[in-house]
């Protein structure tokens, strides 16, 4: 009897026992189920915010083509902040332009602090370095390259950075002045600058024309001129810009636009 008794014992403690190491082992699956979740669901969360700021730093590079060659004008667009970031990367060296042909030389300051503008995203967001929109030269020739150069890279993290420090070189015009005909060579610099930066969330940033600079008539030019522009230790030379026989010589203009973004 007391054998029995003791045998449906040890029965029960197994019974409980082998009840709590499968409900612990459930808990224990439950608990790395659900963490591994939240990590999917935060990741993807991540690379949307990463994605949609992807495609508001392409508005953002065209609003400020836009906005460039209109004084007074502005407009702003809408990022959102929740794990990543908008900032900006002022260079150290100033970036300057130099008009020769070969007799005449004159170098223009452009700008005393180049500006990069920058998006980092969330933490759990990898990328890996490409070109999304324009290029890295410093010379851009006629109007159908965009200045703006936006890039996404890897580095400490996933970055977004657009950047417009470059020059734009339109020829091709002859121009009447005083009854002799020139060659006319146009230079534009769009000068971008920061305000103020704070706030997080959902973050409105505004593009603003805060004037453009009278431009700048250079000395004529004679026979072959070359435009070369430097920044960040990078000098670029324009190809030759030949004066046509039929002119007395080329004119270079150089405006400079300045568009400053802050926020709201």
């Amino acid at each position: 009897m007391h054998l029995m008794r003791l045998v449906r014992n040890r029965r029960a403690d197994s019974v409980v026992i082998s009840t709590l190491i499968i409900s612990a082992v459930v808990l224990a699956v439950t608990a790395v189920a659900s963490f591994l979740g939240m990590n999917v669901l935060e990741l993807q969360s991540q690379l949307a915010e990463f994605d949609q700021a992807k495609t508001n730093m392409q508005i953002l590079g065209e609003v400020i083509e836009d906005i460039g060659v209109k004084p007074g004008s502005g407009s702003f667009i809408r990022f959102n902040e929740r794990t990543g970031g908008l900032g900006y990367v002022v260079d150290g060296e100033p970036m300057k332009l130099v008009v020769t042909d070969g007799t005449t030389l004159n170098e223009i300051t452009l700008s005393n602090s180049p500006m990069s503008m920058t998006y980092r995203g969330g933490r759990l967001v990898g990328t890996y370095d490409t070109i999304i929109k324009g290029d890295e030269n410093l010379i851009v020739s006629g109007l159908a390259r965009p200045l703006g150069f936006l890039r996404q890279q890897q580095s400490d993290g996933a970055w977004l950075v657009l950047d417009f420090n470059r020059i734009r070189i339109v020829d091709g015009t002859i121009v009447n002045v005083g009854g002799d005909q020139y060659y006319l060579v146009t230079v534009t610099f769009f000068n971008v600058t920061h305000g103020t930066f704070r706030g997080s969330g959902n973050l409105d940033v505004k593009v603003q024309n805060i004037g453009m600079n009278q431009p700048i008539q250079l000395p004529t030019y004679y026979n072959q001129v070359t435009i070369s522009v430097s920044c960040n230790g990078v000098t670029e030379t324009s190809p030759p810009i030949t004066q046509p026989p039929e002119t007395e010589g080329v004119i270079v203009m150089v405006t400079v636009s300045n568009v400053e973004v802050s926020t709201l």
